[in-house]
């Protein structure tokens, strides 16, 4: 009998094994988070945004990608330096949205002279919070990869709306490539 226990204890350990080996093999939580799929479609609104932005709000002083997409913001122009968040929920569904606050430090190390603004793709339309000092919290949020971390979070009455041309949802227009040629460094 107790043989029987040690051996269904390394059976399930052997499973449990297997099941975080997947997990890291395939960047994927079983509980459904796919970060390779998130990852994907957050490359893929960022390239929507700066397609949308460039096109119809700045289009004297386009947006370009930063070349190194580890960076803790996504794009800038010679005024602003910007970060985009995609959100699979509708702007007012919470009073607050919320983004890494790695990202918030990035910028206050930095010093970077330009306007800082975060950018928020809805299921239902794309807002900008622009910086302001008194207007956010940090607070701690528990991820799944990267454990306990710091976030900022943003009343959304804070949120300017852009547009419900485009939301989190929306594909890519099919003259989006060309549109952005040598500036569409994101794959």
């Amino acid at each position: 009998m107790f043989t029987l226990k040690k051996n269904k204890k390394k059976k399930n350990k052997n499973l449990f094994l297997s099941l975080n080996y997947l997990k890291k093999l395939y960047c994927i939580d079983i509980m459904g988070y796919e970060l390779v799929k998130d990852l994907k479609n957050g490359a893929k609104n960022e390239k929507l945004v700066v397609y949308f932005l460039n096109k119809h709000v700045y289009k004297t002083d386009n947006f370009k990608f930063y070349k190194n997409n580890k960076k803790q913001v996504d794009f800038r122009n010679t005024e602003i330096v910007a970060e985009l968040k995609s959100r699979y929920n509708s702007y007012n569904l919470y009073d607050e949205t919320f983004f890494g606050y790695n990202k918030l430090e990035y910028l206050m190390r930095k010093n970077d002279p330009r306007k800082w603004k975060f950018y928020f793709l809805f299921t239902d339309g794309l807002y900008v919070w622009s910086y302001r000092e008194n207007e956010y919290r940090v607070g701690d949020f528990y991820h799944k990869e990267k454990g306990m971390i710091k976030q900022v979070y943003v009343n959304i009455k804070h949120l300017e709306k852009i547009t419900e041309d485009i939301n989190s949802n929306t594909f890519l227009p099919e003259d989006c490539n060309e549109f952005l040629g040598t500036n569409q460094t994101r794959q």
